[in-house]
C-alpha cells in the first residue's frame, strides 16, 4: 500500500506520479485523497493504471475529480483488470446525472455504483 494522502500533490503531481507507478510490480492499493487532484491529473493516473498489473484499489476521494475525470477513468477499467475499486468519494462526481451518464454511455458496465448519503460514488468491480 502506498498513502500520499493530504500531500498537496496537485494535477503535476498527480502526473510525475503516474510516470512511477508501473514500475511498483506489487503495488495493490494506492491512496491519494486530500491532495487536490483534478481531471487532468486523473486523466494521467488513467493512462497508466492498465500498467499497474497488481493494483487492486486507488483511493481518489476528497480531490477536485469531476465528470470529465471520472469518465477518462472509467474508460480504463476494462484494461485494468485487477483494479476492483475505485474511490471518487467527496469529488465533484456525485449519484444522479453524473453516474447515470457513465452507465447510460456503457462506461462502466462492468462495475456496481455504491451510493452514499452525501451523494458521492465509490466504484466497484462486479
Amino acid at each position: 500500500t502506498l498513502t500520499l494522502s493530504r500531500n498537496g500533490l496537485g494535477d503535476s503531481g498527480a502526473r510525475r506520479l503516474s510516470d512511477c507507478l508501473p514500475r511498483c510490480l506489487a503495488l495493490q492499493a494506492v491512496s491519494l485523497a486530500h491532495n487536490g487532484i483534478g481531471s487532468g491529473g486523473v486523466q494521467s493516473i488513467a493512462e497508466c493504471l492498465p500498467h499497474c498489473l497488481a493494483l487492486e484499489m486507488i483511493d481518489l476521494a476528497n480531490n477536485d475529480v469531476d465528470v470529465d475525470g471520472a469518465t477518462v477513468l472509467c474508460a480504463t477499467l476494462p484494461r485494468a483488470p485487477v483494479l476492483q475499486t475505485v474511490d471518487l468519494s467527496h469529488n465533484q462526481v456525485h449519484v444522479g446525472n453524473d453516474i447515470q451518464c457513465l452507465v447510460h454511455n456503457q462506461t462502466i458496465s462492468a462495475t456496481r455504483v455504491e451510493a452514499h448519503s452525501d451523494g458521492n460514488v465509490v466504484l466497484h468491480r462486479s
